[in-house]
């Protein structure tokens, strides 16, 4: 799955990347002030999370067809809705920036969706043109082998002529046999 860094992922949301990275502290305790991306998966969580929040609702893990697991989903809504408590003063997030980000996490997820799609549809196509294309070569080439000079002319309604020696060598042959 594709992945989005965390500093665009904070720009998208107008947050800050440090208070990005504290939402993440459960989720990967021992890194989450050094890593630079994450999946998608887990920005789309964040987002989810963050509009939730900010709707006053509470959202609870979902077993899906996400890569993440319903514990992993728990760590990561979890800090997110710790982050927000601790820095509720400096954290002001906006409907627009969320509505932005999960279309642009949409269209980042839809974009590697099609071009996996593409990929698997040409590299089968491609492999399907070699295999008849080699097909189509061996047949050439085993016509080719099989075929005399002599067959090729006769299909085409041509009489190979026997070689004759020209009036000038048999003259030099005559000349050479006097001598």
């Amino acid at each position: 799955m594709t992945d989005i860094t965390i500093k665009k992922a904070a720009v998208d949301l107008g947050i800050a990347e440090d208070a990005y990275r504290f939402m993440l502290a459960d989720f990967m305790p021992d890194n989450f002030e050094s890593v630079s991306k994450v999946p998608l998966d887990v920005a789309d969580l964040v987002v989810k999370a963050l509009q939730a929040k900010t709707e006053g609702q509470a959202l609870a893990p979902i077993a899906d067809d996400s890569s993440l697991s319903i514990k992993e989903q728990q760590s990561i809504i979890s800090g997110v809705n710790n982050t927000l408590a601790d820095f509720c003063e400096s954290i002001v997030i906006e409907s627009h920036n969320l509505t932005t980000a999960i279309a642009f996490l949409a269209a980042k997820r839809n974009a590697a969706n099609f071009r996996h799609t593409y990929e698997s549809v040409f590299s089968d196509e491609v492999g399907k043109y070699v295999d008849e294309l080699s097909l189509a070569l061996a047949m050439t080439a085993q016509k080719i082998n099989d075929t005399t000079p002599n067959d090729f002319l006769s299909q085409r309604g041509i009489t190979p002529r026997q070689p004759s020696t020209s009036k000038a060598v048999e003259e030099i042959l005559n000349l050479a046999a006097n001598i």
